[in-house]
């Protein structure tokens, strides 16, 4: 009777997703500091009355960002950025009274065991202490900066991913309560190292983001790749003391985030590799596919947001990107601490190192597509799986038939396959004849 639980917590994920995104708007906008004042119950009825919004704006022109910023603005424009804050707030009550209500029904129907409960109750902790982070975010901007710290602001947006982490985690564990991986499979246990220390890199970047959009970063540098011209800029560590560069330096963090960019951008591509070179369940293999083209949709929405400035419908996709690629990275750690494994023969990991090829060149194909001025995203990436596929017909014949020199076919395939001369003797070797107890010896 836990299937009802784990759906609850996944329909707790998606709000909080919900709130990521649209805490993603409300940043975009400066919409964050409308609201002064926090009034957890009394805070949640909207202004009716005209009077209602003329109190309301009374209020914000005491703020640092109405005398600096907004000077002179109106009640009309001020609604534009209220509602947006507005929703933000209401959007966290509704989290908090959508995960409180089931979980006393769950516990008065005693559905929900000792170890469980602690779980949960911990994560109903979090949301509570996630409230009170958003109005001390808030706070900062009231005073005489009309920004909010760049510090808090990422820590709100580090605790939301750990909520969204720690329900999406329990889900999972509630959907695939038995455990089946083998301790003694070596390879699978540096398989499930890796998705840990991949995930743990996202959090990092993640982490980074908010640095990034906390000193708006984002509208420096609006080149790709190289950062105006350059591969390592030169005011890297112009402040002093050093490590300040890290938080409040722009070229400093927006080096940082797309540093750790580049390490993903290599790293899951290597572990989608290792992936092949073991037979995983369908829904684990399934996890696998997902977590390597979830990088690819965000690091090309990073590319796109970054060259256009940071646009608002941009921003807020790469920031709700960054929750779908953690909880990829997360659905995979968990699929592989729950996998069995056996070796694939040689015309497996073969054919797996074939479409690995294909992959990478790919997305390679997509980041082309997306940075270059007048190729298409789509198009481009398509084209180039195409033109791959064809390129590799003889690797595929090879492994298809078990030949018995299947690696040095699929080796000539890859390296002298762009000469032509190369593709055509690959494919006639691949074709040639082979005796049945050859076959099996290659297997």
């Amino acid at each position: 009777m836990q299937k009802p639980i784990a759906i609850w917590l996944l329909i707790c994920c998606a709000l909080v997703f919900a709130m990521i995104v649209v805490g993603g708007v409300t940043r975009l906008t400066d919409s964050g500091l409308s609201i002064v004042e926090w009034q957890p119950i009394v805070g949640t009825m909207p202004p009716i009355t005209q009077q209602d919004w003329d109190v309301l704006l009374e209020k914000y022109r005491a703020t640092p960002q109405y005398q600096q910023v907004n000077k002179g603005m109106s009640v009309d424009e001020f609604k534009s950025i209220f509602w947006w804050e507005y929703f933000h707030r209401v959007l966290g009550r509704l989290i908090g009274l959508v995960f409180f209500v089931p979980f006393v029904y769950f516990l008065v129907k005693k559905q929900i065991d000792r170890p469980l409960g602690i779980k949960l109750a911990g994560i109903f902790v979090l949301g509570g202490l996630q409230g009170f982070m958003g109005w001390y975010m808030v706070m900062s901007g009231l005073v005489n900066d009309p920004h909010v710290s760049q510090y808090r602001l990422t820590a709100h947006l580090g605790l939301a991913f750990v909520i969204f982490a720690a329900m999406f985690w329990v889900a999972l564990g509630l959907l695939s309560p038995h455990r089946e991986y083998s301790p003694a499979n070596e390879k699978l246990q540096g398989l499930r190292r890796f998705s840990f220390s991949l995930s743990s890199l996202i959090f990092i970047m993640v982490l980074s983001g908010g640095f990034v959009a906390g000193i708006r970063a984002g509208l420096a540098y609006n080149t790709f790749p190289l950062m105006n011209g350059h591969v390592i800029p030169p005011d890297l560590f112009i402040l002093e003391p050093w490590y300040r560069n890290f938080f409040d330096n722009i070229t400093t963090v927006q080096f940082d985030h797309r540093l750790i960019a580049w390490i993903l951008a290599f790293s899951v591509p290597i572990f989608w590799l290792k992936s092949r070179t073991v037979e995983l369940q369908g829904t684990t293999r399934l996890a696998c596919n997902l977590f390597l083209l979830m990088l690819a949709i965000q690091i090309s929405l990073g590319i796109a947001t970054l060259l256009h400035a940071v646009p608002i419908p941009l921003g807020a996709s790469h920031q709700g990107g960054a929750v779908l690629l953690f909880a990829a990275s997360l659905w995979v750690s968990h699929r592989l601490s729950l996998a069995t494994s056996t070796q694939p023969h040689g015309s497996t990991w073969l054919k797996n190192v074939i479409w690995g090829c294909i992959a990478v060149s790919m997305l390679f194909g997509l980041i082309y597509g997306v940075t270059t001025t007048g190729a298409s995203p789509i198009g481009v990436p398509v084209i180039v799986g195409i033109g791959a596929l064809l390129y590799f017909i003889p690797g595929f014949v090879a492994t298809s038939r078990n030949h018995p020199n299947q690696t040095a076919i699929v080796i000539l395939n890859i390296v002298a396959g762009w000469t032509f001369l190369g593709w055509v003797v690959a494919l006639v070797w691949a074709s040639l004849r082979i005796k049945p107890e050859d076959s099996q010896t290659a297997a």
